[in-house]
């Protein structure tokens, strides 16, 4: 019989073998990955991982119509019936059958383009392209110039390949299951909106940040991203006063409504929170569909509701959702959510300062120069996996904050946010039934039966959740 010294002894001795022959094994590991990493051409290594993902999110695709499908077959789900009408949820499937449909053909096309335009060295043919453009005109040939001018192109040139998807979703798809109410005239003058204000916007800051790289090409992931963490917040307090009315019109609460605006005030007062003047939004004049928003990350909060869900609801049933909306900000999930974001901004600034001088990113991609704008493209083709895992995170994060906001919605007493829910998704024409995987990775919010059975375990009786095929009388 062993001592016990004996015994010690020995597990020591078996432990500490056992450990050498594991990091033989990691270093023999990591020798043969090195070996592997040297003799792949980074090109063909990011096609391929573009490829997975495009095949990956097809799949997925499949997933969705074949759900969709099964609903068609088999009805309402039991745990939707009462709540959703059999004629409302046949439509929602056949709508949204279509739209997979369709953005399975647009995914395909879209993977296609990006592939051909990484093997076939588009961006090496826009760089030239930029740099020869530039040398005819009184702008100095610089990397930063011709870094925007590229830019520039290769949005305009997806913006042009994807432009016959968006008209034929806007102006067939949509219109069709009569939710769309856009003129071409609108649809133009957004496009070109949205033109002038990305570039008013993109080409200073990518200018600004080239001009950080270039300046510490060694150390250049501190201050750029003290920067962007700037940019960040500012954004927050301009998307109201300034990016909302170029492209909608914000108009004071009906009178008519008036009591509303009391009601809110009220639910607001009551969590330490001052609400500004509720602000309707000119939704209607894109779509049919509806939703809400409360804005403002510090001081007074502005409610924006769409003029379409204002029309199909009473007051009770808004005061709730924009009780979930406080239960947000009570829970500060926006600064949260601002805060992650940029953490992994700088794990993601720190990884390419790291890695953006490599030969190897530039050499295999076909340039013999060392633009930075290239180092960046070609670094985050190569991340995109984990850039997927860390977006599958976010959204499990986003799911997590919609219940606790649920759940908020509840503490406030407020019980008309299960008939909200439902009125929104029969407007709007969600997916009640998603396909579980898919919504796993893509979802930002849970599912309407996800959420109604969330809301019924805090306490909600289910017979509130049908909000009836008429308006409420206020």
């Amino acid at each position: 019989m062993l001592s016990f010294r004996s015994f010690v002894s020995a597990f020591v001795l078996t432990t500490s073998k056992a450990m050498e022959a594991a990091l033989a094994s990691l270093k023999w590991i990591y020798d043969e990955a090195v070996v592997v990493y040297y003799s792949l051409n980074l090109l063909y290594v990011a096609i391929c991982m573009i490829a997975a993902n495009g095949i990956f999110e097809l799949w997925l695709d499949i997933r969705t119509r074949n759900r969709l499908l099964k609903g068609m077959r088999n009805g309402v789900p039991a745990y939707l019936k009462g709540m959703i009408t059999e004629e409302t949820f046949q439509r929602s499937n056949r709508y949204n059958l279509e739209v997979t449909s369709f953005g399975m053909l647009k995914s395909i096309f879209s993977l296609a383009i990006e592939i051909a335009m990484l093997y076939f060295g588009f961006i090496n043919w826009s760089w030239s392209f930029a740099t020869n453009l530039l040398e005819h005109t009184p702008v100095p040939v610089h990397h930063i110039t011709v870094s925007i001018l590229v830019i520039v192109i290769m949005s305009e040139l997806t913006s042009i390949t994807t432009m016959p998807f968006s008209v034929y979703s806007t102006f067939v798809i949509e219109a069709r299951w009569n939710f769309n109410n856009t003129t071409w005239a609108t649809f133009i003058l957004d496009e070109a909106k949205s033109r002038i204000v990305g570039y008013a916007l993109l080409c200073p800051l990518m200018a600004g940040a080239l001009a950080i790289v270039s300046a510490l090409p060694n150390n250049f992931w501190l201050p750029l991203w003290l920067v962007l963490c700037v940019i960040a917040v500012a954004i927050q307090f301009l998307v109201v006063p300034v990016f909302i009315p170029i492209f909608n019109k914000l108009s004071p609460l009906p009178e008519d409504r008036e009591e509303l605006q009391e009601k809110l005030d009220g639910i607001a007062e009551s969590v330490g929170m001052k609400l500004k003047k509720i602000m309707v939004i000119d939704g209607s004049r894109r779509s049919t569909k509806g939703n809400a928003m409360l804005a403002g990350m510090f001081g007074p909060k502005r409610v924006i509701i769409y003029d379409t869900m204002l029309a199909e609801m009473d007051d009770d049933t808004i005061a709730a959702v924009i009780g979930h909306e406080l239960g947000h900000h009570v829970h500060n999930h926006i600064p949260k959510m601002l805060v992650g974001g940029m953490i992994k901004a700088l794990l993601m600034l720190y990884v390419a300062n790291r890695c953006y001088l490599s030969a190897r990113l530039y050499n295999d991609f076909g340039f013999d120069t060392r633009p930075p704008l290239i180092g960046f493209f070609v670094f985050f083709q190569l991340i995109d996996p984990i850039n997927m895992a860390v977006d599958i995170f976010d959204n499990a994060l986003s799911r997590h904050y919609e219940y606790q906001a649920d759940r908020f919605t509840v503490k406030l007493g407020l019980t008309g946010l299960g008939a909200g829910l439902v009125l929104l998704s029969k407007q709007n024409l969600s997916d009640c039934d998603p396909d579980p995987l898919g919504d796993f990775v893509h979802s930002s919010h849970p599912s309407l039966a996800a959420r109604l059975r969330e809301l019924a375990k805090a306490g909600v009786d289910p017979a509130l959740f049908n909000p009836g095929d008429e308006k409420k009388e206020r």
